[in-house]
């Protein structure tokens, strides 16, 4: 008897010991998640105009106040500011039903966002991977899907000699040339019609402006006109090569953002969005970056093990 007593408090002991520490990891994980909100721009107290910022003490004490009066206010409160280690403080109040409802939430919005920053990710992956290896982000190819970019940044600042040297002799096929050109014409026309838009914006405001000036000024505005005129129907002005440079990293720059913000119509997305193999290329990275390494420290002790001998 008096064996499976001292079994029996062992094990209530245990359990103590568990529920102790439990509670502490809970207590850690409230501060943690009420410091982290004090951070954010939720809303803590009404307050009058001129009145003194909250500090972050006094925004810590609200929070705790109310997160221990009512933890589904809590959650009503500052649901979306709350992150997936946030959860753990409320497991011991789950089966309530508001409190499971904001949970749900919180843990939705959590996927959603995983979901967008792993398909980010793997869109990232693969240019670089196009960018180092493939033709897609080639001057040739991003020429095709935005000429008119392409010709504003970088085209009408290359010299005879340069736009000879830009040609592919190997694709000048028409089969191919005419494949390109009509793939891209959907999406020039739409950009035609854009500019024509705007351009006729432009002359109705230029037209509004001159009807209320008087005849002496819309002369000297005629005047202007005909003289910048004469200046766009001459060469372009020459840039220099720093400039022809950075004009063409702002092009790429642009090019390569709006591939990974899923723009690109005529990119097949699903070889990429759900593709995991693109989540693997960072760890395949810090393996072979390991084993370079472990190889680099084996010569090493190589050479001093050739040297004692």
């Amino acid at each position: 008897m008096a064996g499976a007593d001292s079994d029996d408090n062992l094990e209530k002991e245990s359990v103590s010991m568990a529920a102790v520490s439990s509670e502490l990891q809970r207590i850690e994980v409230r501060e943690q998640m009420l410091e982290r909100l004090c951070q954010t721009d939720a809303h803590f107290k009404h307050q009058q105009r001129g009145d003194p910022e909250l500090t972050l003490e006094e925004k810590s004490s609200i929070a705790s106040a109310i997160l221990e009066k009512n933890p589904v206010t809590f959650l009503s409160r500052y649901c979306k500011f709350l992150v997936g280690e946030d959860l753990e403080y409320f497991s011991p109040l789950k089966g309530n039903y508001e409190i499971d409802f904001y949970l749900t939430q919180i843990s939705d919005r959590l996927n959603s966002t995983k979901n967008k920053l792993t398909v980010k990710n793997r869109r990232f992956q693969a240019m670089k991977s196009m960018v180092e290896c493939g033709e897609y982000f080639s001057d040739a190819e991003m020429k095709w899907r935005d000429p008119y970019l392409y010709e504003q940044m970088i085209g009408q600042h290359l010299t005879e000699q340069e736009r000879q040297a830009e040609i592919d002799k190997s694709d000048l096929s028409f089969s191919n040339i005419l494949m390109k050109h009509l793939s891209q014409q959907e999406e020039n026309q739409l950009y035609r019609n854009l500019r024509d838009m705007e351009e006729g914006q432009e002359e109705e405001e230029e037209e509004s402006d001159s009807d209320e000036e008087d005849e002496g000024v819309e002369e000297g505005m005629r005047q202007d006109d005909c003289t910048q005129a004469e200046n766009e129907g001459g060469d372009q002005p020459q840039i220099s090569a720093d400039e022809k440079r950075l004009l063409r990293e702002e092009f790429l720059h642009i090019m390569q953002e709006r591939f990974i913000s899923g723009q690109d119509r005529q990119f097949d997305y699903s070889t990429v969005d759900g593709n995991t193999d693109y989540d693997s290329l960072k760890i395949r990275e810090q393996d072979e970056e390991e084993r370079y390494f472990d190889d680099d420290d084996t010569e090493s002790m190589d050479a001093v093990t050739v040297g004692k001998g």
